[in-house]
C-alpha cells in the first residue's frame, strides 16, 4: 500500500473489552484511531481494519494486547504515517467462546438469597453482640421514665432507620441513584478493585505473552 508522509495517526488503546474468539481482533475494536492530514479519513478507516491478534480461548479466558503490537501492525502497513499513542499501554481483553450462554435464572437466585440471608444474619448478630434491645430499653426508660420490653416506640424507627441510612449511604436505591455526579462507596472500592485485577492480569499475560508473537494462539 502508498506510504503517505505528512499523516499523523493518534491511537489511544482502551483498558478493557470483550473480544469474541474465532476472528480477528482488529486495530479499531482494541483502540481509538484518528487520522489527520491528506486523505486521514480513509487511511484512517484502513488502519481500523488492521488485524492485530486472534485467540482460540482455550489457554484461558484473558490476554493482553500491548501498543507496540498495535504500533507495529500500523506501520507494516503504513511505514509511512507518524502514529501517536496516547493513554493505556496495555489492553486487557476478555475471551467470549461462541458457546458461552450466561448463567441460568436458578443460579441467580440462589447467589441472591444467600446474600440476602447472610447480610440479614449478619446485622441481626451485630445488634446481639452490641445489645441493641437493652439499649432501646435503656433509652426508652430514660425517656418516659417506664420499663418496656419491647419499646416498639424505637424500635419500628429504628428498623426503618437502618434501612433508609444503607440506602443513602450506598447512594442507590434499586436501579435509581440519589445522587448521579457522585459514586457511591461501593462503587469506589469496586473501581479499585478492578484496578488492581487489571494490574495483575496485564502483569501475569503480559510475562506469559513473552517469547511469543500476539498472533500466537
Amino acid at each position: 500500500m502508498e506510504n503517505l508522509r505528512g499523516i499523523e495517526v493518534y491511537v489511544r488503546p482502551k483498558e478493557r473489552m470483550s473480544y469474541r474468539t474465532g476472528v480477528p481482533l482488529r486495530v479499531g475494536e482494541v483502540a481509538e484511531v484518528v487520522a489527520i492530514g491528506p486523505r486521514g479519513a480513509e487511511v484512517g478507516e484502513d488502519i481500523r481494519r488492521i488485524p492485530v491478534a486472534e485467540w482460540s480461548g482455550q489457554k484461558g479466558d484473558l490476554r493482553v494486547v500491548q501498543a507496540i503490537d498495535i504500533l507495529v501492525a500500523i506501520k507494516r502497513r503504513w511505514p509511512g504515517v507518524n502514529v501517536h499513542l496516547i493513554g493505556p499501554t496495555e489492553t486487557i481483553v476478555d475471551l467470549d467462546r461462541p458457546d458461552e450462554q450466561p448463567a441460568p435464572w436458578y443460579k441467580v437466585a440462589a447467589v441472591w438469597l444467600l446474600l440476602f440471608v447472610g447480610s440479614g444474619l449478619t446485622i441481626m448478630n451485630f445488634h446481639a453482640d452490641v445489645s441493641m434491645v437493652r439499649v432501646h430499653q435503656r433509652i426508652y426508660q430514660l425517656i418516659t421514665g417506664h420499663f418496656q420490653e419491647r419499646p416498639l416506640m424505637l424500635q419500628i424507627p429504628y428498623a426503618f432507620g437502618v434501612g433508609i441510612g444503607m440506602a443513602l449511604f450506598f447512594n442507590h436505591l434499586l436501579r435509581r441513584k440519589f445522587n448521579e455526579h457522585e459514586p457511591s462507596p461501593l462503587e469506589v472500592e469496586v473501581f479499585q478493585y478492578e484496578q488492581m485485577i487489571n494490574q495483575y492480569v496485564i502483569t501475569r499475560e503480559g510475562s506469559k505473552q513473552e517469547g511469543r508473537g500476539p498472533h500466537d494462539p
